[in-house]
């Protein structure tokens, strides 16, 4: 789903983040149920919008001061062989901590995980789980490299293969995952949580 097309953003920066944020609020287009991407302005006010809607031709109006705080979008038709998942973003001046998680419901945090991958910055450690029937089972940890830098841009992609899914960080193999959740179908939607700020999810 693109930008609302009934949105169109003044030329001063700041007018633009204030009118954008009372047309949201206006326009049905950026309510989708449940899945939604938020991010907090300043004053505490949320914006809401949906999967793929962040491209780079706006997002510079609002960079300076908005952070994404919670990421849900939906995988309609669920995750697939062959389904790519790319996330571009920059990490925060000085992260903690990121995750991206696979997720088979968006909305009850006690069902099944397909993948919770968590970039811990005070270790230089990226971890890699599954939750199946409300247990967690056992955790992946081995990387040839640690490849975040605080302040720098990254392009993560999940490349979704019949066995397993890959992880490549600007384009090169990070790790690889093994699907632990059966069928592949039963993953619904991507959240990004964390010390990033995003640029596009696609």
């Amino acid at each position: 789903m693109s930008m609302c097309t009934c949105w169109d953003p003044p030329i001063n920066h700041a007018r633009c983040r204030r009118s954008l944020y009372h047309h949201l609020l206006r326009c049905s287009e950026y309510f989708p149920p449940v899945l939604s991407t938020q991010r907090r302005h300043r004053n505490g006010a949320w914006l809401i919008a949906p999967l793929n809607s962040f491209q780079p031709c706006w997002t510079c109006c609002f960079h300076c001061s908005l952070q994404v705080e919670r990421y849900v979008g939906e995988i309609k038709g669920g995750l697939r062989p062959a389904m790519k998942l790319t996330v571009i973003g920059v990490v925060h001046s000085n992260p903690k901590s990121f995750s991206v998680t696979l997720l088979c419901d968006p909305v009850d945090a006690h069902k099944d995980v397909g993948l919770l991958f968590t970039v811990n910055f005070s270790d230089k450690s990226i971890t890699r789980n599954a939750r199946i029937a409300g247990k967690w089972g056992r955790e992946e940890k081995t990387i040839p490299y640690f490849p975040f830098t605080a302040g720098d841009t990254f392009k993560m992609e999940l490349l979704c293969e019949h066995q397993q899914i890959r992880v490549l960080l600007d384009g090169r193999q990070l790790c690889d995952f093994t699907h632990r959740i059966q069928p592949l179908n039963l993953v619904k939607a991507l959240q990004i949580t964390g010390d990033i700020s995003l640029t596009k999810v696609a």
